[in-house]
Formats: structure tokens, C-alpha cells, sequence
């Protein structure tokens, strides 16, 4: 594995692991009487929604997988075109990250307000 490689490697496993530290979840309501005055009041719960994480973690895993194996240099092509297209791929694996990353905090700190 080269250099390219290796980089694109663990950045794509930094995104995997920010998602998991904040995963998408789902907020339901439940209703429960109350003993003390008869009325119905509601309990709102928060669960993981891991098919949504799963799909998230999937994409990450296949681009990385995809970027890794374009990366090979091919000792032919050693150019400045091979570094723009570097550039520009670990570009799209770190904005991709950005836009998972702030979708899930902006949705925690969405809760905590």
C-alpha cells in the first residue's frame, strides 16, 4: 500500500468512526396515563436508527474501498495529474465525512435546545 493509500485508508476510517460517535437516531412518543390525575401525558424516547447508520457506514466503506484502489501508482503516469485527482478525491471523502459529521450534531444539539 502506498502513501496515497494510506492516507485515504484512515481518513475514511476517521469518518466511520465520527458516525458512529454520532449516529442518526429516532424520536418516539409514547403515551402513558398518569395515577395521580387520569390524563394522558406522553414520553418521548430516543432510539438508534441503525439501518439509517448501517447505509451511512456502507457508503463510507465502499468509496474508501473505491479510492484506495484507484490510488495505485502506475510509475508511468507519476505526474501532477495523479496528485490533483489525489486532491481532489480525499476532497470528496472529507466533505462527504463534514456533511455526515454536522448532520449528526446539528441534530444533537437541535435535542439539547
Amino acid at each position: 500500500m502506498n502513501r496515497t493509500q494510506l492516507i485515504v485508508l484512515w481518513v475514511g476510517i476517521g469518518i466511520f468512526v465520527m458516525m458512529g460517535l454520532f449516529p442518526p437516531t429516532v424520536r418516539d412518543s409514547y403515551p402513558y396515563s398518569s395515577l395521580l390525575n387520569g390524563e394522558t401525558q406522553y414520553q418521548s424516547v430516543e432510539r438508534l436508527d441503525f439501518g439509517k447508520l448501517a447505509a451511512r457506514w456502507a457508503i463510507v466503506a465502499v468509496v474508501t474501498a473505491g479510492l484506495i484502489y484507484t490510488r495505485q501508482v502506475d510509475p508511468e503516469l507519476k505526474n501532477k495529474v495523479n496528485a490533483v485527482c489525489f486532491r481532489v478525491a480525499l476532497a470528496v471523502l472529507l466533505l462527504l465525512g463534514l456533511i455526515v459529521i454536522l448532520a449528526g450534531a446539528g441534530y444533537l444539539f437541535h435535542q439539547l435546545a
